[in-house]
């Protein structure tokens, strides 16, 4: 049976302006289900989000669901409600571990966690010269400090 031009289409899950369970995203909340998840762990990362974002009682913290979640009238997806969703679904942290932030992250206004130390050479030689200044940066927290920094750096090429 043809599909005929009057069907209705569904709106997309992920948020516009896209979505990366990964890594903050200011300008989108975070959906119901796992937007860039193709893999084996897909179905436990839509679980794991579905309970963290299915209303009220199910906030890991006060305000969560309102502040985090696309479906509950999203404020915005920043480094707190990566940090929460992360901590909270272990199937996120394991497809986490390993990726990249992007550079424009590492040079942005959210706290992170560290870029892994795979990723480095990735990196414009900026990045290393921050984590070589900086060690905290790379070890702990890519932070403010760390991101103005690689501003700066970025910059002054």
């Amino acid at each position: 049976m043809a599909v005929t031009g009057n069907a209705q289409v569904t709106p997309p899950a992920c948020p516009v302006g896209g979505f990366d369970v990964c890594f903050p995203n200011l300008d989108a909340g975070a959906p119901s289900a796992a937007c860039d998840a193709a893999d084996a762990a897909a179905p436990a990362i839509d679980a794991c989000l579905g309970n963290i974002c299915g209303g009220v009682a199910n906030e890991p913290q006060p305000g969560f669901f309102s502040y985090c979640c696309a479906a509950g009238g999203s404020v915005r997806y920043d480094d707190f409600c990566a940090f929460v969703v992360q901590s909270t679904c272990p199937a996120v942290a394991t497809e986490c571990a390993d990726r990249c932030p992007p550079l424009a992250l590492l040079t942005g206004s959210v706290a992170l966690a560290p870029p892994p130390e795979a990723c480095l050479p990735s990196y414009p030689t900026f990045i290393n010269e921050v984590c070589d200044a900086d060690p905290f940066c790379c070890t702990t927290s890519w932070d403010v400090i760390c991101a103005g920094a690689a501003l700066e750096a970025s910059s002054a090429l």
